[in-house]
Formats: structure tokens, C-alpha cells, sequence
């Protein structure tokens, strides 16, 4: 059994393992992280031959060295198929993981900054209170000269 990979997946022609292979296999090589996540999180970019679930793809979205790898890998214009990556054992559909990836990463961040957001209204209310002083004194001078009246 395959796992995820299997969902009609077809495999990279040769020359798409060659012109893409050896570019995967080159961009996991030149980062430290990848044994990092695989150690953290159990998915490992060297040995996977299926997509991981979506409970542990939430996991990697929460560990640095797992975002640092997977993040590697954009830009390469990878083929929507199974690679077999030359000489490490992954066979994996790197398009579909990336694509993974980003949906459920960049929606957890979402939601967790939504939840954090604050809102900038701004209030018109010491606008208010200087209006209503100014009335204020206007009355105080009212009173003050009806009472100099009454005193004379």
C-alpha cells in the first residue's frame, strides 16, 4: 500500500527524474533541517513514499526545521507526479506535498494570526468631552453673571 501517493498518481518519466531528481535531491542535501524534521517529526524527506496526513502535517507546520525543507522546494517547478529521487530512497509526489504544505501551514498561521488580531477604531469621544466642557463653561459664565446681578 502506498498511502496518499496512490490516488492515480502516475510516475515520473526518466526525464523528468533526471531534470528534477537531481535538483530535490541537491536543495535536501544543502539543508541542515531536513534531519532535523525528520528527528522531530517523524517525516523524513529522504524515506517517504507517501504523503503524510493531516494530523502530522499540521505537527510539521509547528516545527521550524520541517518549514525550512519543505519551503526549499518552491520554485523548482515540480512535475505533478510520483519522483523517485536518485540515489535516496523518497518516492513522492513533491508537488502535491508542497502544494500540502503551503494550504495547511499557511491557513494554521491564518487563523492564528486572526485570533491575535486587534482591532484600530478610533474614538471620537475626547472630541466629545471637549465640546461638552466648552458648553459647560459657557453656562458657568451664565451663572456667574446672574449671581454678580443678584449680589448688586
Amino acid at each position: 500500500m502506498r498511502g496518499d501517493n496512490a490516488d492515480a498518481d502516475k510516475k515520473c518519466g526518466v526525464i523528468e527524474t533526471m531534470r528534477i531528481g537531481s535538483h530535490v535531491r541537491q536543495v535536501l542535501n544543502d539543508s541542515k533541517d531536513v534531519g532535523a524534521c525528520a528527528a522531530t517529526s517523524g517525516f523524513d524527506l529522504y524515506t517517504a513514499d507517501n504523503l503524510p496526513t493531516e494530523a502530522k502535517m499540521a505537527e510539521i507546520c509547528d516545527i521550524p526545521a520541517c518549514n525550512s525543507s519543505i519551503s526549499n522546494l518552491d520554485g523548482l517547478n515540480l512535475p505533478d507526479c510520483i519522483l523517485k529521487i536518485p540515489f535516496v530512497d523518497a518516492k513522492l509526489n513533491f508537488a502535491k506535498l508542497l502544494k500540502q504544505f503551503q494550504t495547511a501551514c499557511d491557513s494554521s498561521s491564518t487563523s492564528d494570526s486572526a485570533s491575535g488580531s486587534t482591532s484600530d477604531s478610533t474614538s471620537n469621544s475626547e472630541e466629545d468631552d471637549d465640546s461638552d466642557d466648552k458648553s459647560d463653561d459657557s453656562d458657568d459664565e451664565s451663572d456667574e453673571d446672574e449671581n454678580e446681578d443678584g449680589d448688586k
